[in-house]
């Protein structure tokens, strides 16, 4: 038939209508497409992976400028492949279902319990105001650590914890949070509960899901005797008045286990009251 002038049309190939040779087309264009996705992807993570191990080594080294400078990083950078065009880092940003503040969150997390685990104050604070949550932390590992400076009182009555049976039981994320719940419903909710009565029933009134808190990560701290990050994690609770005077009366009871050792006693007197000072000064901000 006549091209009007036009030449041949380029789509067509001889022999080939052009409807056969688009479908034929397509899976290889798609396939092209999805394998340069894919190394993108791949670069993607493996340098965020190397954001995350620098933040962990800076952690360890108590360097907080340099946290503050890799965090700030990684946030610029998934601010960029928000960016990006539809087959690039933003449909890898998509498919895992993360937004910018997710992703550092996330990168923040491990540092947090990292920071916990080793008892560093400000990097804590630091990591906390950088959308790290207190909710998401591993507290049995924290509690595996040992007694840490109320000795053997604390220690002997959470055995199970170190045993870590907790870990070893779980093979998925969700599992092993579960069982996480679980455990600590039966070692150390009961253990406070001797202390103060109630705390093991409201524990178990909790939601179904989810049920540790921020709080119990600070009354972690508070039986641990790290009393400078205590003091840090009481700013991040939700409820400060009743979570110090919470932290108050456990240190209370504490002290009546402990009477025979001068040395605590001391110390768990100077805690309570200071607890109780800043609960009532919370209280005092909110009245005037």
């Amino acid at each position: 038939s006549p091209s009007l002038g036009l030449g041949r049309t380029p789509s067509v190939r001889r022999g080939l209508p052009v409807a056969r040779q688009m479908s034929s087309a397509t899976p290889e264009l798609a396939k092209r497409r999805s394998s340069c996705s894919a190394i993108r992807d791949d670069k993607a993570r493996a340098k965020s992976s190397a954001v995350d191990r620098s933040l962990r080594l800076a952690v360890q080294w108590n360097r907080l400028e340099i946290v503050s400078e890799l965090l700030k990083r990684r946030q610029s950078e998934h601010s960029l492949a928000g960016g990006a065009g539809a087959h690039g880092s933003r449909a890898w940003s998509h498919r895992e279902g993360s937004t910018s503040t997710e992703a550092v969150s996330a990168a923040s997390q491990g540092a947090l319990q990292l920071a916990l685990e080793q008892e560093k104050p400000q990097m804590v604070d630091l990591l906390l105001a950088h959308k790290a949550s207190l909710a998401r932390v591993s507290i049995l590992s924290l509690y595996s650590l040992g007694p840490g400076s109320l000795g053997a009182l604390v220690g002997d009555k959470l055995k199970p914890i170190a045993e870590q049976k907790w870990k070893r039981d779980a093979k998925t994320t969700e599992q092993r949070r579960e069982k996480e719940e679980q455990t600590y419903g039966e070692t150390v909710a009961p253990f406070i509960d001797n202390l103060i009565p109630g705390y093991a029933k409201a524990y178990r009134s909790r939601y179904a899901t989810h049920k540790l808190r921020g709080s119990d990560v600070f009354v972690w701290a508070v039986l641990s005797g790290s009393w400078e990050l205590a003091q840090t994690l009481w700013r991040h609770t939700k409820n400060p008045v009743r979570t110090g005077l919470f932290a108050a009366r456990l240190l209370r009871e504490l002290m009546k286990k402990m009477e025979h050792v001068a040395i605590h006693s001391e110390q768990l007197t100077a805690q309570a009251e200071a607890f109780e000072r800043h609960a009532s000064g919370v209280l005092d901000e909110l009245g005037s």
